[in-house]
This record gives C-alpha cells, sequence and structure tokens, in this order.
C-alpha cells in the first residue's frame, strides 16, 4: 500500500548506529563520503541487507517490506533416510540440517539459487527456488560419494585477517568469513575447484587448487590504490625538487610546478609522510584515503635565512596581461612552464631588467625559474 512504517530499525555496522523510522517510515542520518551497509530485521517482514556508497550528495534509498514466508529444505539420502549437518546455502545465507535432515528460513516471494553440501555426499548446485507467497518444501535426495573440507582464511598485504569477505567456490555458492578471516566449505566433491576472493575496498583474488585431502589455504587481497598529488611551496612559491617520503610506500620529488604525484597509494587512515628541502624545516604530516585520489598541499618553512636572498629578484606585474619584466642583477637565464610543466619561454642571455611577452599564450598560473650564479629561485605569476 506503499504507506510508511513507523519504528522500523536500520543497523549501519560501519557505525555501530541504529536508526529508526519516523510516522512516515523515513530516517535519517548524516554521512561522510564512503561506503556503507545496512540491515533491516523487523518483526512481520522479510529481513533486508544492502550496501551503498555516498559521494558528495545526498543519497535517498526507497525500501519496501514484504512479508515473508519459509522456505523448507529436507535432505536426505538414496533411501530417503535424513542427512543431518548437510550444508545448505541460499543466497549466501549458510543453513544446516538437524538430526532429522532438516532446516528452513524465512524469505520473502522470489527466486533464489541454492546449493546443498554434505560430508559423504555429491553436491546439490544450482538449484533454483521459485519462492511463492506461501510456505515452501525443498525435498533433495544426495548421492553418496567422496569428499573433504576446505577451510579459506582471507588476510590483506599487512596479513591482517579480512572478516566479512566474500568467498566462493564454483559449484558450491558463497559465504563469509568469520572475525578471524576464515569460513569453511563442507562436503567439497571435485577435485579441481577454484576459488574466489573479494572484500570491500580490495582487489578481488582467485586461485586454482586440488582437493585431495581437508585443507586451508590463505588468500591475500591487495586494497585498492588511488593517487595521492602533492603540491610544497614556501610563501605560495612552488619549490622544485623537494623530496617526500611515504613512509614504506614511496618517495617522490617535486617537478618544476612544486608537484609531485605518489601512484597506487592502498587504502588508509594516518598514512604518514615527510617532506624534505635543503634550507627548509623538514614538514612531517599523515593523510587518509577513503574511496578517491586526493591532494595534499605543504607549505615549507625556512629554517633560518631562506635560500637565495640575496636576488633582488622583481617580476611586475603580477598578475599581468602576458607583458611583464623581470629585474634581477647581472647575467642569468629565464625558463617559464605552464602548470602542466611544459616549457613555454626560454631566454639564456638576460640581463638586469628584461622585458617578457606571453602574449597567445593562455590565461592561467605559470612558474617562472631564473637561474644565475648564485643559484636557482622560481616564482608563480598569474596571467590574465
Amino acid at each position: 500500500d506503499n504507506e510508511g512504517v513507523r519504528n522500523v530499525k536500520i543497523y549501519i555496522p560501519e557505525l555501530d548506529s541504529t536508526l529508526k523510522t519516523n510516522s512516515n517510515g523515513v530516517a535519517t542520518i548524516d554521512l561522510e563520503n564512503g561506503f556503507y551497509s545496512y540491515k533491516i530485521d523487523t518483526v512481520g517482514f522479510a529481513k533486508i541487507e544492502d550496501e551503498f556508497r555516498v559521494f558528495s550528495q545526498d543519497k535517498f534509498i526507497n525500501l519496501k517490506l514484504t512479508k515473508p514466508y519459509w522456505a523448507k529444505f529436507l535432505v536426505t539420502d538414496q533411501n530417503s533416510l535424513p542427512i543431518s549437518g548437510a550444508e545448505i546455502i541460499v543466497e549466501g545465507n549458510p543453513l544446516k540440517t538437524n538430526s532429522n535432515g532438516a532446516d528452513s528460513i524465512l524469505l520473502a516471494p522470489d527466486f533464489y539459487s541454492y546449493y546443498i553440501m554434505a560430508s559423504g555426499f555429491q553436491k546439490y548446485d544450482w538449484g533454483l527456488l521459485e519462492h511463492i507467497e506461501k510456505d515452501t518444501l525443498i525435498t533433495t535426495k544426495l548421492i553418496s560419494a567422496t569428499t573433504h573440507n576446505l577451510t579459506v582464511k582471507i588476510i590483506n598485504e599487512k596479513n591482517e585477517v579480512l572478516p566479512n569477505s566474500e568467498v566462493s567456490i564454483m559449484g558450491y555458492g558463497w559465504k563469509y568469513t568469520n572475525n578471524e578471516g576464515k569460513t569453511t566449505f563442507t562436503g567439497i566433491s571435485d577435485t579441481d575447484i577454484s576459488v574466489f576472493a573479494s572484500s570491500k575496498k580490495y582487489w578481488p583474488n582467485i586461485v586454482n587448487i586440488q582437493l585431495v585431502k581437508d585443507s586451508t589455504i590463505e588468500l591475500k587481497l591487495l586494497a585498492d590504490r588511488y593517487n595521492v598529488t602533492f603540491f610544497v611551496s614556501s610563501k605560495g612559491n612552488p619549490i622544485v625538487d623537494a623530496e617526500i617520503i611515504i613512509e614504506g610506500i614511496d618517495t617522490v620529488k617535486t617537478g618544476i610546478t612544486g608537484y609531485a604525484i605518489s601512484n597506487f597509494i592502498p587504502f588508509g587512515n594516518d598514512i604518514p609522510y615527510r617532506v624534505k628541502y635543503n634550507g627548509y624545516q623538514t614538514y612531517t604530516g599523515t593523510f587518509d584515503i577513503e574511496d578517491m585520489d586526493i591532494r595534499v598541499d605543504i607549505s615549507l618553512i625556512p629554517t633560518s635565512v631562506e635560500p637565495n636572498t640575496t636576488y633582488s629578484l622583481n617580476i611586475y606585474p603580477n598578475p599581468n596581461t602576458g607583458d611583464f619584466t623581470i629585474s634581477n642583477q647581472g647575467k642569468y637565464s629565464i625558463m617559464i612552464f605552464d602548470i602542466t610543466g611544459r616549457l613555454v619561454y626560454n631566454n639564456s642571455l638576460a640581463f638586469d631588467n628584461t622585458p617578457v611577452s606571453l602574449n597567445g599564450k593562455p590565461n592561467g598560473i605559470y612558474i617562472v625559474k631564473i637561474a644565475s650564479e648564485k643559484g636557482i629561485i622560481t616564482k608563480r605569476i598569474i596571467k590574465q
């Protein structure tokens, strides 16, 4: 009837927070960008579990609660004797038969795939349940066979266990790892099997094995990678060749524009880094990566007398419309780069006051690099 349902509890595991709907069936929460999941378990309605992503805009999730009905499973051998301890996986939900060979689950009317495994019996795979608006009984007879069990442990590259990872074996359904990062498949009658594992924020992994006895294997998942762009400056001017050390991950140096990019950084919080440049205090800090590329700006502080203070360098006007003058003492060279690092102007014979024209070049920010016997200095100008 599309009417709002009041007092429905919505649990968000990532926040360990429970919401409750109002009289209009609405519940609201403020969330930062990221991946989340929710669980709804209300008396009289089928359970709902799903995932969603928040990314820089409000998100609306419309849900329809449905009355559930029992799906009842009975598992026997070829002589109709009940099989105790048979494992039934219904769309990732594990069941296990009792001494009468039975177990059941409440499901909303829909189509469901299911798998049945039991030690000493050949698997029953790719079962399809058409669950209509009434209780349904599914009876399955298994054939005797030699079987083995397989325990799968999921870890990351730091050898940390990954709970709630999805593990699947072709023909045996999928399950989720426990708090120890493990899950076990029983009654595997095939010898050559493929094990697939995935987890939120990690790249999936697959391995092919020969199962000839009860076994335990480890699958390692690599964290999602992102790019981090650093901009290093002092008093608004970019610093060239500043060294950025991302502890235990990467080391990069800034280019002529003051930028440096480190690729393929795994997601995480409080990732430590240092920025070093001669004549400036070493900068230490941390950054967080959730699910997107980021930029980090660093402003360095001189240790005492700022390098190149002997320069009587002046660039005027700045901003300008393309014509400006560089004022310096003696001979020097000029190189000007656009924001991408492309050289757009070069003069190796500059002296004292030198007029420069960037007419015909796009408006924007340019980096001026001045080199003389006194050293090198960079300045930023704006053409508008």
